[in-house]
């Protein structure tokens, strides 16, 4: 991963962009964007002023391209940390953060 985070947050007004910026990988989900998401999702449930989250894409190929596959066939090393079982831990699933609750008002 050069210097540019995997996902990006911008904030403008009430409304949230967030932008998968991995245009060279067809904005694949490796696990810095998985974490990069994580992440976004925490502090968007912890800004109360956020009414509108918009996702989209870095690039003009594509929105994502789903899961980086070249991760998965290298063991999912790619990018940092150290693949999927470090993100998820030993189970074969990774959930969403266990406080997360809808929007509701």
């Amino acid at each position: 991963m050069n210097d540019q985070k995997a996902v990006r947050l911008d904030i403008e007004n009430a409304i949230a962009t967030v932008t998968l910026n991995r245009p060279e990988a067809m904005n694949a989900l490796s696990q810095d964007v998985w974490k990069g998401l994580r992440d976004i999702a925490r502090d968007i449930k912890e800004t109360p002023d956020i009414r509108v989250v918009i996702v989209t894409g870095a690039g003009t190929r594509a929105f994502s391209a789903g899961i980086d596959l070249k991760m998965v066939a290298s063991g999912g090393t790619s990018g940092s940390g150290g693949g999927w079982t470090s993100l998820c831990g030993a189970s074969s699933t990774c959930s969403w953060p266990s406080s997360w609750e809808p929007f509701s008002q």
